[in-house]
């Protein structure tokens, strides 16, 4: 007469089993969607910077001095990148002689008649919005000849007619990426990606990311 009710209490605990299977595995799954969904992001540390990649670009925080803010740049390489870009003479030298001469600009210039690539434009761009948001300094375009339209109302700058002068930058296509500060001339060069990693570095150094 009582086997009918044991059959029954077995049916129930064969389902709460069920039940509880169904449960683990839902639970299993669910931290398993979490953690494909959440890649974890790729830092990289430099001299008490953290750089985070997102998508293309790496992001850290830069402070301006001037008024104390904070902000976050975007760069398209990290350090370990960078370093092994040759530099020669001191690029902290440009800020020296921006303060001697109590300046707040300084000309960037370039070759127009050499076609022009999407790395000089991209490195001239760069730098002046970070050295404006960054430090308050403004980089006038310039040319070095007046050899095509775009140059025909722009100042025609070189390192040599400015020797001892103005503060110049000059982007500069050459098939090896270096920096170089000489007198009151600094010298970025390099081709396409070549150039964009040579002028991160020098931005790397100014802010002592390097």
């Amino acid at each position: 007469m009582k086997k009918p009710n044991k059959e029954k209490s077995n049916d129930i605990i064969k389902l709460f089993l069920t039940l509880f299977i169904i449960i683990i595995i839902s639970l299993a799954f669910g931290y398993f969607l979490r953690s494909t969904s959440k890649p974890k992001l790729q830092t990289e540390y430099s001299n008490g910077f953290t750089f985070t990649k997102v998508g293309n670009f790496w992001y850290t925080t830069i402070k301006n001095p001037i008024v104390n803010q904070e902000y976050n740049i975007d760069f398209r390489y990290a350090p370990s990148q960078v370093r092994n870009i040759i530099v020669t003479g001191n690029p902290d030298n440009f800020f020296v002689l921006l303060k001697q001469g109590n300046l707040t600009a300084s000309y960037i210039t370039f070759d127009l008649d050499n076609n022009v690539s999407s790395a000089v434009t991209l490195a001239a761009a760069d730098l002046s919005k970070l050295l404006k948001v960054i430090n308050g300094i403004t980089l006038v375009a310039a040319c070095t000849s007046n050899q095509t339209t775009a140059c025909y109302e722009r100042p025609i700058v070189t390192c040599e007619n400015q020797e001892d002068r103005a503060l110049v930058i000059y982007l500069k296509q050459s098939t090896a990426p270096r920096i170089s500060m000489t007198k009151n001339c600094l010298t970025i060069e390099g081709e396409n990606e070549d150039l964009v990693r040579a002028y991160t570095k020098l931005l790397f150094l100014w802010y002592n990311i390097l």
